[in-house]
């Protein structure tokens, strides 16, 4: 997972590998370990408001939320339980389904580079060629059949070659997370099925010993105008540096947070560090801080006070 780096200098986070103080979970987003909670961005120069969906550069790798197959020859079967998901043609035959939970990656589809779907194929010496097709209805994993199967899209938006060895297998689909993840298709997941009913398929599903999975990377390095949407800040605030810097340099940075727990304050409403250390102000200082690392304008810091 892509973390946000701790500097050397006790004012400085940028952009880097580390384990404190901000990571990414793609349950509960961007988490700043202590008191700020959460970090938004949109687009570059951008400011943000409430509720504005998280993101970095990086690489994330989440399971499927939810699989299960439908059979033609089994209608009323619901198969969630399934260690396997089995393949036919999907006119006539099987397929499976496939959701991923892609809600912490809201509108931010112009930053994946890439999506690359992982799964291990179980059904080795039969050669199959699968594709995977966009799923147009919604379903739900636990109660879903052949009878109450979703409607899926006319033509396949992806093809995976012939296989007849058992093991890993990729397949590329990028274009349709990006769509998802920007809302131009609803997130109902794809359906994977093969060409010819005489030529069956299968993979592991999240119940197997093999769980399918994606790997989402990210544009690298690319981070926006922020705020802290909730804070009792404790001597630490969200800044947003607006000037290029070497190391060891001093940089002028913007800070602010939601005060939510000093006397006299407007609950929820912004406040800056001033240029007096320590104290805070309605408008923007411009408090110089010393930075650890290399680090370029409208990067993230977190600061002490």
């Amino acid at each position: 997972k892509g973390f946000l780096g701790y500097s050397s200098d006790e004012y400085g986070i940028a952009i880097g590998e580390a384990t404190k103080y901000l990571k990414y979970d793609p349950t509960n987003g961007l988490k700043i370990a202590g008191n700020i909670q959460t970090v938004s961005y949109q687009t570059a120069g951008e400011d943000l408001t409430a509720g504005d969906s998280v993101q970095i550069g990086g690489t994330y790798v989440p399971q499927p939320s939810f699989d299960t197959w439908v059979s033609f020859d089994d209608k009323a079967v619901n198969y969630n339980s399934a260690t396997t998901l089995q393949m036919w043609n999907y006119f006539a035959g099987s397929f499976a389904l496939i959701k991923f939970d892609l809600s912490s990656f809201i509108n931010i589809g112009d930053n994946v580079t890439s999506a690359v779907f992982s799964y291990y194929l179980v059904t080795a010496g039969n050669t199959q060629t699968l594709k995977f097709i966009q799923v147009t209805a919604d379903w739900t994993s636990s109660t879903v059949t052949w009878n109450t199967k979703p409607t899926l899209a006319g033509a396949e938006f992806a093809t995976a070659s012939a296989e007849t060895v058992e093991g890993w297998k990729t397949q590329d689909i990028t274009t349709q997370v990006k769509n998802w993840i920007d809302g131009t298709w609803d997130n109902y997941g794809m359906g994977v099925s093969t060409y010819d009913l005489t030529k069956n398929g299968a993979i592991h599903s999240i119940e197997g010993t093999n769980k399918p999975y994606l790997t989402i990377t990210m544009a690298s390095g690319k981070v926006y105008k922020a705020s802290a949407l909730t804070s009792n800040a404790t001597g630490r605030w969200l800044g947003l540096v607006v000037e290029t810097t070497s190391a060891e340099a001093s940089a002028p940075i913007q800070v602010s947070a939601n005060a939510t727990y000093l006397a006299g304050l407007t609950i929820e409403s912004p406040y800056y560090q001033s240029d007096t250390r320590g104290t805070i102000s309605t408008s923007p200082g411009t408090v110089s801080k010393k930075i650890g690392l290399s680090i370029t304008a409208t990067e993230l810091l977190i600061l002490n006070n």
